[in-house]
C-alpha cells in the first residue's frame, strides 16, 4: 500500500512515505526478533542443544561478550516444557549478564542425566548480593518461577 501511494507522491510528501516504509520495515524485524528470542521454532525443529548453539552466538556476536559453552547428554529429545523453560533461563542469565555483570566472559554448562536436566551460567562479573536484589526483579523472578512450575530447583 506504501509502495503504490509513493508513485503518485510528490517530494515531500514521498521522502515521509518512505520514512514510515522504512519504520514498518524495522518495526516488522523488530516483532521477528522478539517471537524468536521467546521462543524459537528451532527448539521444536531441532531440539534444545542446537537452540542454546544458536543462542549462544546470536548472544556473543551481540554484546562481544565471550561465552564457554559446554554441553553433555542434550542429544535426546527433552519435554517441550522442560526445554522452553533451560532456553528460556540461560537466555534471562545471559541478559543479566550483559546487563549487569561489566564482564565480558561468561560460562554456560547445560548437561541432562538419567532423568535430569542441570544447568549452569557463570560470570566473573561485579556479582551482587541476592538480598539486595530487589522483589520485583524480574529476570531472577523469571527464572525462579520457570524452574518451581516445573517442580524443579
Amino acid at each position: 500500500m506504501l509502495s503504490k501511494a509513493s508513485q503518485t507522491a510528490d517530494g515531500p510528501t514521498l521522502a515521509m512515505l518512505e520514512e514510515v516504509e522504512k519504520a514498518a520495515n524495522d518495526l516488522v524485524a523488530q516483532v521477528r526478533n522478539l517471537s524468536l528470542d521467546l521462543r524459537p521454532a528451532m527448539l521444536d525443529d531441532l531440539g534444545l542443544l542446537p537452540a542454546l548453539l544458536w543462542l549462544v552466538q546470536n548472544y556473543s556476536g551481540r554484546t562481544g561478550i565471550q561465552i564457554d559453552m559446554r554441553h553433555a547428554g542434550l542429544e535426546r529429545t527433552l519435554p517441550a516444557d522442560i526445554s522452553t523453560a533451560a532456553y528460556r533461563i540461560v537466555q534471562e542469565a545471559l541478559t543479566n549478564v550483559a546487563r549487569h555483570s561489566q564482564t565480558k566472559e561468561v560460562s554456560v554448562r547445560v548437561w541432562a542425566a538419567m532423568d535430569m536436566l542441570f544447568v549452569q551460567v557463570q560470570d566473573k562479573g561485579k556479582g551482587f548480593v541476592l538480598n539486595d536484589v530487589p522483589l520485583t526483579s524480574s529476570g531472577l523472578r523469571g527464572m525462579r518461577e520457570r524452574v518451581t512450575a516445573l517442580g524443579a530447583s
